[in-house]
């Protein structure tokens, strides 16, 4: 809970949905639960952490993306042929 907070405050925000588990954080749509047993339980094999804690904080900035530079834009037009 500490490390998340101390993420929370960072200067630059962390813009999208993570994950921060054990001593990793990880972008979640790139999560997957590993174990169900161990303090590793959540994994992203196809991307390196976006950070990782121990004695000191090592982020990983080129990865983390960078804030919105607008308003969300809501698209209500979509094309029903590539719902399945």
């Amino acid at each position: 809970l500490l490390m998340s907070l101390i993420f929370a405050a960072r200067e630059v925000p962390v813009c999208e949905v993570t994950i921060f588990f054990h001593d990793r954080l990880i972008r979640a749509c790139r999560a997957q639960k590993v174990n169900t047993g161990e303090m590793h339980a959540f994994d992203s094999p196809n991307m390196p952490p976006l950070a990782t804690t121990g004695i000191s904080i090592n982020e990983n900035d080129h990865l983390i993306l960078p804030p919105a530079r607008g308003p969300l834009k809501v698209h209500t037009r979509m094309d029903t042929r590539l719902l399945a």
